[in-house]
C-alpha cells in the first residue's frame, strides 16, 4: 500500500471513513446536507457537506445529528463536489 495521491486541494480524501456532527440543512430524495460550522458550499444553494443516502431514513431538517460515513465526491453542475456515503442506517447517530 503505497502513499496517498496528493491533489492541488492537498492529500486525497476518498474512501475515507469519516465522521461529522453538526445539524441537518436540507434533505432531498436519496441525501440530506449537514454543515459542521464549516458552511461548505456545492453550489446547490444548500449549507452543508451532501451525504448520498440512497433508500436510507433521512433526519428531519434541523436535528443535530453525528454521521459516520465514506468520504467521496459527487457531480453537480459539471463541477465534483464533496460527499459523504452511508453504509447504513446505523451510521446516522441523532443527538440531544
Amino acid at each position: 500500500m503505497g502513499a496517498p495521491a496528493v491533489t492541488r486541494d492537498g492529500p486525497e480524501h476518498i474512501g475515507l471513513l469519516v465522521r461529522v456532527a453538526g445539524r441537518v440543512t436540507a434533505t432531498g430524495a436519496g441525501y440530506f446536507y449537514i454543515d459542521d460550522g464549516a458552511a461548505c458550499d456545492d453550489g446547490s444553494g444548500m449549507v452543508g457537506v451532501r451525504v448520498l443516502s440512497g433508500s436510507f431514513t433521512v433526519p428531519p431538517i434541523g436535528s443535530r445529528i453525528a454521521v459516520t460515513a465514506i468520504s467521496s465526491t459527487y457531480s453537480y453542475g459539471g463541477n465534483l463536489s464533496r460527499a459523504l456515503l452511508l453504509p447504513s442506517q446505523e451510521n446516522v447517530q441523532i443527538l440531544k
